[in-house]
C-alpha cells in the first residue's frame, strides 16, 4: 500500500476523518463520468494474526449500483502502488457482510500486508 502522505496527496480524496484504524471520506474519480464514491481504508487483522489492507467503496448517489471495473481500478491506483496484487474477495455467503453505513452495495478491495504468497 502507498504510504499515508501519498495517498493524503491524491487530489481525488475529497473528504477524509479517522475512522477505526484508518480513513474514511469520498472520492471524486476521474474514469468515466466524474461520480462521487465513499471509502474506507483500514488494516485489519485477522484470527490468525495476519494484517490484511483493506478499502470499501461504494456510490454516493446510489443504493442500487456498484462501481464499475474502471472505477475499482482507479481506486486501486489511489491506494496501492502498480506492482501490487490486490483482490476483490467474493467469500461464502455465510460471511457476507453488507454495506457500510447505510450503503448496500459496496466492493472490497484486500490485499495482505505482506503481499500475496503463492
Amino acid at each position: 500500500m502507498k504510504t499515508e502522505s501519498r495517498i493524503l496527496a491524491d487530489t481525488r480524496i475529497q473528504k477524509l476523518e479517522p475512522f477505526l484504524n484508518g480513513y474514511r471520506g469520498f472520492l471524486q474519480l476521474r474514469c468515466g463520468k466524474q461520480r462521487a464514491f465513499t471509502f474506507c481504508a483500514t488494516r485489519d487483522i485477522s484470527e490468525d494474526g495476519s494484517t490484511y489492507e483493506h478499502v470499501s467503496v461504494g456510490l454516493v448517489s446510489s443504493k442500487t449500483k456498484t462501481p464499475t471495473w474502471e472505477e475499482m481500478c482507479e481506486v486501486k491506483d489511489i491506494f496501492w502502488h502498480e506492482t501490487e496484487e490486490v483482490h476483490e474477495v467474493h467469500p461464502a455467503k455465510g460471511d457476507y457482510i453488507h454495506g457500510v453505513g447505510n450503503l448496500k452495495n459496496v466492493l472490497h478491495l484486500w490485499r495482505p500486508a505482506n503481499g500475496w504468497k503463492w
